[in-house]
């Protein structure tokens, strides 16, 4: 992959399937242009579906039903995904948003904020939390700064 050469790299679903995300990050961002723009999408571990499953006994990864085989190694929430740009000196996180996500009546809460579903029941949670819950996927943005260190293979 060049150095120093584009703009804007753009990508969905490389972060859950692999098993060195830093490494990725940085031969992304040796990619770019200082001053340049990585744009990701990645699958949040912490929507309802996948939560509410792993509490009823099912597990269902986030994105299992958009990556195939060998589907997600990885799994990410807002923080996690925060947490692992931090530690790249290249990247600068300008932006961790919902890119996708479900409807309020999907998961529907009462007014003290609890969702209840047979003997299932989650809450309180502040608005924020519930954000997070509704949020399918992230779209990650960083913008690159710094000189790219020489690579290793």
């Amino acid at each position: 992959m060049p150095i120093n050469y584009f703009d804007c790299v753009a990508g969905e679903h490389l972060l859950e399937v692999t098993d060195h995300p830093l490494r990725i990050l940085n031969r992304l961002a040796c990619a770019i242009r200082e001053g340049g723009v990585l744009i990701l999408s990645v699958f949040n571990q912490q929507y309802h579906r996948c939560a509410t499953s792993l509490i009823s006994g099912n597990w269902i990864p986030a994105g299992s039903d958009v990556i195939s085989n060998p589907g997600p190694t990885r799994f990410y929430t807002a923080a996690s995904l925060a947490s692992l740009v931090q530690r790249c000196p290249m990247l600068y996180l300008e932006a961790c948003a919902p890119l996708e996500k479900d409807p309020p009546e999907a998961f529907p809460i009462d007014a003290e904020g609890f969702f209840q579903k047979g003997n299932l029941r989650v809450g309180p949670l502040s608005p924020a939390e519930y954000t997070q819950w509704l949020t399918r996927r992230y779209v990650l943005v960083c913008s690159r700064n710094g000189v790219p260190p020489k690579l290793r293979d």
